[in-house]
């Protein structure tokens, strides 16, 4: 079964970023709530479809120093607002890595731990692809969480459908609840 996108939705220009990192979403979707339950210190974890950083800050303060957290967009403009942000927070921040992807590959080598994709999966045109990609890139025993917007006309047939293809890849699928307005899955790679 091959997974397209659906189509609809493309990346949030990098001009609305301040969109996606506001003071009423970190109410809603509070980053270190959702990330709590699956990164710790020293992991290396990469945030795919970072956007402005909402998630990678956040990321970078839970793996700690001896941890390593690889920011991803397709977007400069949006790497370079993360880069902002790290040279103006308050933390030394030398565990961050912002790299530039295209549409169609990541482009990236290494063992992760631990991999963020939220609220970008439903832009990606080749799911099955992408979700070999990132089970090539991750350890044994690591994970990938996908978040997915709920109020984007995503169907649950699609989501569905994702899920089934997860489980093709080799994943253990764990639903995730919790996560406002999300449709949500946690995979596991054995």
């Amino acid at each position: 079964m091959t997974v397209k996108s659906t189509g609809k939705a493309q990346p949030c220009p990098v001009e609305k970023a301040g969109s996606l990192d506001t003071w009423y979403r970190r109410i809603l979707q509070n980053p270190e709530k959702v990330i709590q339950p699956y990164v710790y210190a020293g992991m290396h974890v990469m945030d795919i479809g970072c956007g402005p950083g909402y998630f990678t800050l956040p990321l970078a303060t839970r793996v700690g120093n001896s941890g390593r957290v690889v920011a991803v967009d397709m977007q400069q403009g949006m790497l370079d607002i993360v880069q902002q942000k790290v040279q103006l927070s308050n933390e030394p921040r030398n565990n961050i890595e912002c790299i530039l992807c295209s549409e169609d590959s990541l482009g990236i080598s290494g063992e992760f731990d631990f991999i963020l994709a939220f609220y970008m999966l439903h832009e990606v045109p080749d799911i099955e692809g992408f979700l070999s990609e990132l089970y090539a890139l991750l350890k044994s025993g690591g994970g990938v969480l996908i978040g997915e917007p709920a109020f984007f006309g995503i169907s649950f047939s699609h989501f569905a459908s994702t899920v089934t293809v997860c489980e093709k890849l080799g994943f253990a699928v764990e639903p995730v609840h919790g996560i406002f307005m999300t449709k949500a899955i946690y995979l596991k790679k054995l």
